[in-house]
């Protein structure tokens, strides 16, 4: 399969987003964490959700390197699963955003205040738009039971707004009513744009993995990008300003550890 996607690999494409596809400009690599990820989340540049299977982590990414400003315990009865899986919502502008695991029971509503996170509160499903029951994990799984109106019926992989990776690993896309998808990705998202997304590759646990770039070329998805790791990609999140991007990747290693691998990536001028 890895290589069929990488006769796919484009040098250099044009997004409906608007220029070219960015090139990498930077790479850099945390220490171990000390807890596996299970999903990411970018407030701005500097500041990192990390979700592990029982709990909620703030970092600080600066020029003095990873800083763990602030980490809760979720609340709630621990569960038992086969394979934890877990999600984030986009922060919003004031801070706020909701988190979910197969492992632990409600979903909790955080802030972060100043370099702290502070619990608001709990419900039995995480809110996410188009889906009015909210999201739930298939009891001892990692898979999303949801039903999301511009998206179709789960169980997924994994979700971001307008996007989801469903438990075939297909792309769904809810852009002009793509719902189903040919093209198959690793159980991570990032969504870089409305014609660019970040994934990892669709390959078998202690496979060779890689960040991946997709371009949307009219109906199709192509390869744009390709940033191979060392281990495991088991999250994404990106964040955009302008013609700049910030990757975030969780890393797990042969090893069991888990690192952030932050890449840079910038359209250069035409």
């Amino acid at each position: 399969m890895r290589a069929v996607l990488f006769l796919c690999l484009a040098a250099l494409g044009v997004s409906s987003a608007g220029g070219p596809v960015p090139d990498l400009v930077a790479r850099a690599r945390t220490p171990a964490l000390g807890e596996p990820v299970l999903d990411l989340a970018l407030l701005d540049d500097e500041t990192i959700l990390a979700l592990s299977p029982e709990a909620v982590a703030l970092y600080r990414w600066a020029s003095d390197g990873l800083t763990l400003d602030s980490r809760r315990l979720l609340p709630g009865p621990r569960l038992v699963v086969r394979a934890p899986g877990g999600i984030l919502t986009p922060p919003d502008d004031g801070g706020a955003f909701w988190a979910l695991t197969s492992r632990v029971g409600p979903a909790t509503l955080y802030r972060i205040e100043g370099r702290q996170l502070v619990e608001v509160s709990q419900a039995d499903a995480l809110p996410w738009p188009g889906c009015i029951e909210g999201l739930r994990f298939r009891p001892g799984t990692n898979l999303l039971e949801a039903r999301i109106a511009s998206l179709g019926m789960g169980p997924f992989l994994t979700l971001e707004p307008g996007f989801a990776v469903d438990q075939d690993a297909r792309l769904r896309a809810s852009a002009e009513g793509a719902l189903q998808g040919s093209l198959r990705v690793g159980p991570t998202l990032a969504v870089l744009g409305d014609s660019l997304l970040a994934a990892s590759t669709p390959e078998a646990p202690g496979s060779a993995d890689a960040v991946l770039l997709f371009l949307r070329e009219t109906d199709a998805w192509t390869i744009a990008r390709s940033f191979p790791v060392e281990g495991a990609v088991r999250a994404l999140a990106a964040r955009m300003s302008r013609d700049r991007f910030r990757l975030v990747a969780a890393i797990e290693e042969p090893d069991g550890s888990t690192h952030l691998l932050i890449l840079d990536l910038a359209r250069q001028a035409t």
